[in-house]
């Protein structure tokens, strides 16, 4: 039972109640008609107005439970007996929000796909169905799908546990496991168990570390490249990073004879390896360092001048497309040419004129 609020015109509103009870008149089917029926019909004297008026919610101190015929809007009576409206709950969350807070182990993009699916099938296990068929699912667990059956390896957070795990194994040897991404992927697609995985990275240790001196005696000699004990291993776990490794410290030595050719005393080993993993290569090396001895030296002196500090890492920088480096050589130089111009325009002749333009 409830009494529910109607609108009538000009915004008028009333309340009646909306269940029939056994004193109330008979209506036309013979039964008892509630108070909200005859006032929509128009059969109350001096309520007339409110004929096929809109329910518009129900008065709070009378509300009993869920009621038909009435929208879900609210309203109390103010010590002045007049109704006023009760602003609805608001929901704290939205509905992707709630969903993420659900799975949170799901990545933002399958959160989406979720939440689409749910919105046609009302139903969260189909949803959940739907997005582990969906192609994004091999882009954010790579490995996961078995592709001749199609059938899932295990569930999104058996997936990240993996992971997890084998990464744990990786750090373990003072590796970075982030190095050995798609080393981890073909575990998992090769179903190799993250103990599995950690007992191959225990066995190959134990195998190479015997001979890691006569390996580190052999890269010394052919390349000049002095390898920590880390690095020998991780060639040896994997091909791929063994290649990045060693492609990258001869590009860095590279680079490192390019800087000391050029006389750029600054780059030191470290630095070079930085270049060599942003891809410089010798040639680039060699153009950008003859450059910066070149130039950054005058450019140097005039940021001074201007109260600035520039260093020569700043302009190797901006000649590599450093965003930052770049604007902060643009500004020394536009100064720098602007005073320039300025003192050649106002020089002064031996009968002491001023010849040339002069600043306004």
């Amino acid at each position: 039972m409830a009494q529910i609020v109607v609108l009538g015109p000009n915004g008028a509103r009333t309340t009646a109640n909306n269940v029939a009870r056994p004193t109330d008149p008979i209506g036309p089917d013979g039964k008892p008609e509630s108070e909200l029926s005859r006032l929509l019909r128009g059969a109350i004297p001096g309520r007339e107005g409110f004929k096929n008026g809109q329910q518009v919610g129900i008065v709070t101190q009378d509300y009993e439970g869920d009621s038909p015929g009435f929208q879900p809007n609210e309203f109390r009576v103010t010590a002045a007996g007049e109704l006023e409206e009760v602003e609805p709950p608001k929901a704290k969350f939205t509905t992707k929000e709630e969903m993420a807070r659900r799975y949170p182990y799901l990545d933002a993009r399958l959160v989406d796909v979720l939440l689409e699916a749910y919105t046609v099938s009302q139903d969260m296990d189909q949803a959940l169905a739907d997005m582990r068929a969906n192609p994004l699912m091999e882009v954010v667990y790579p490995g996961i799908r078995d592709t001749a059956t199609g059938v899932l390896r295990m569930t999104e957070v058996e997936y990240l546990s993996s992971v997890d795990t084998m990464s744990s194994y990786l750090r373990d040897y003072n590796l970075n496991p982030s190095e050995f991404s798609e080393d981890i992927v073909a575990a998992i697609t090769g179903d190799v168990s993250p103990d599995e995985f950690g007992d191959r990275l225990e066995m190959g240790y134990e195998g190479i570390v015997n001979n890691i001196p006569e390996v580190k005696a052999a890269y010394l000699e052919n390349f000049g490249i002095d390898f920590p004990d880390e690095a020998i291993f991780a060639m040896f776990v994997s091909p791929k990073v063994g290649k990045n490794i060693l492609e990258g410290n001869i590009r860095a030595s590279q680079i490192l004879a390019e800087a000391e050719v050029a006389g750029m005393g600054m780059v030191n080993v470290a630095f070079a390896q930085s270049l060599a993993r942003q891809g410089l290569t010798q040639t680039q090396a060699k153009e950008v360092f003859q450059t910066t001895a070149a130039v950054a030296p005058g450019l140097m002196g005039a940021a001074a001048a201007q109260g600035r500090q520039l260093t020569e890492e700043q302009f190797i920088g901006s000649r590599l497309g450093e965003a930052e480096d770049i604007q902060l050589v643009q500004r020394i130089s536009a100064q720098q040419a602007s005073k320039s111009a300025v003192e050649l325009g106002a020089a002064k002749t031996q009968t002491g004129e001023v010849t040339g333009l002069v600043e306004q």
